[in-house]
């Protein structure tokens, strides 16, 4: 009798520690990244002067290196020169997850705006607070100053979670590339 007790006493105890992690692992908040991209001046480039941000902006910096790599490995080269035909640049921001994003013009008011990114509403078993981060990648054409193409990346995490920057910049990259 004694072992039937420690096998449903152990499995009892294993079936407790089984819901637990899983409860802890629903703690951590990942959102599939939303994509979107702007045309401005339809124009392929073969190189780029990607500005690099200063030494304080510690996750814009992380993030221009991730791009730079992405960039070179789709063939494009990131140069330092201020001749170059194109030049671009890297942003990154956060706000908290339960702020949405909607589209507006910039100046107008519409009470009618469709949102691009819904509120975010945290599920009971999750403990942390969420951050919405958004990423972008934005490519001008140098003697006018029109904008080629800028691709941004949105998604939300925990707040502190370490952001995934060679992931970002690669779709930045592929969405800032395609077509």
């Amino acid at each position: 009798m004694t072992r039937h007790k420690d096998r449903s006493s152990s499995a009892l105890k294993s079936t407790g520690i089984a819901i637990c992690l899983a409860l802890l692992a629903g703690c951590s908040v990942t959102t599939p990244p939303v994509l979107r991209s702007d045309i401005g001046v339809a124009r392929d480039f073969a190189q780029i002067d990607l500005l690099e941000p200063e030494q304080e902006q510690v996750q814009r910096l992380e993030l221009h290196n991730s791009v730079s790599v992405a960039l070179q490995s789709h063939g494009i080269a990131v140069l330092d020169d201020p001749n170059s035909d194109t030049v671009g640049e890297v942003a990154i921001a956060d706000s908290p997850g339960t702020v949405g994003l909607y589209a507006g013009e910039a100046g107008k008011s519409d009470e009618n705006a469709r949102p691009i990114a819904q509120i975010y509403d945290s599920r009971w078993y999750e403990s942390c607070e969420t951050s919405r981060m958004k990423a972008s990648l934005a490519v001008f054409d140098r003697a006018t100053g029109a904008l080629i193409k800028r691709s941004e990346v949105e998604s939300i995490t925990c707040v502190g979670d370490a952001l995934p920057t060679d992931q970002i910049a690669e779709l930045l990259t592929r969405e800032l590339i395609s077509e």
